[in-house]
């Protein structure tokens, strides 16, 4: 089975189906690569506790049931399964795996993400941070309008022993106000879930790709 890779946040990524918001990973592949599956899982018979859309079996074994139908299964920071994805867009899909499904396995890896994003401008590293719905995408989205370079979106991961940020993947999430008001173009492909009036746009030209 031919597998795709990708790398997002310094870790390599690999899945057997194509990841297109994420950056291909070219060179040679990571230690402790992450994997991605597409398949059917069931819950385990350890006890659990329900957190808001999270079903946590332990730290190293946690669901995910967003809205929708979707089922995630993040495990031992090594693996994300993703079930029931049929009749999702790829935009769906990664809305949820590398965004709350990643945020899980950062934290199981030992590096839990702030809730920001990044740009590099000038030489230097600048994180926007903030509740969600404070504008971290939009602001983003105009840096580099004006010459920024995109390290992450709104989930920065910095190693604490270099305190360098890590590029996450070439895009941002807009509403379609926000969109307008900067003339970014959306597609409704791009739409990061069903009913929900907020577009994955591409940055891959202003996307620095290496930790600043």
């Amino acid at each position: 089975m031919t597998l795709h890779r990708y790398h997002v946040a310094g870790w390599s990524v690999r899945s057997p189906r194509p990841l297109p918001y994420l950056a291909r990973d070219v060179g040679p592949e990571g230690p402790d690569p992450i994997d991605i599956t597409f398949d059917a899982f069931d819950p385990p018979a350890a006890p659990t506790r329900t957190v808001g859309p999270f079903t946590i079996h332990g730290p190293d074994l946690i669901d995910l049931h967003p809205p929708g139908g979707l089922r995630l299964r993040i495990h031992d920071g090594r693996a994300i399964i993703v079930a029931d994805s049929d009749g999702l867009s790829a935009a769906e899909v990664h809305t949820f795996l590398f965004g709350p499904a990643f945020t899980m396995l950062a934290h199981q890896r030992g590096r839990p993400p702030l809730h920001a994003g990044a740009v590099s401008l000038d030489g230097r590293t600048i994180g926007i941070a903030g509740n969600s719905g404070a504008g971290k995408s939009t602001m983003v989205q105009a840096l580099v309008q004006r010459g920024a370079r995109l390290l992450s979106d709104d989930q920065l991961l910095i190693d604490p022993a270099t305190r360098l940020a890590y590029p996450a993947y070439p895009s941002a999430k807009l509403w379609a106000a926000s969109a307008t008001q900067l003339a970014v173009p959306t597609d409704n492909d791009a739409r990061v879930k069903d009913g929900f009036d907020k577009f994955h746009i591409d940055l891959g030209a202003s996307f620095l790709d290496a930790p600043r």
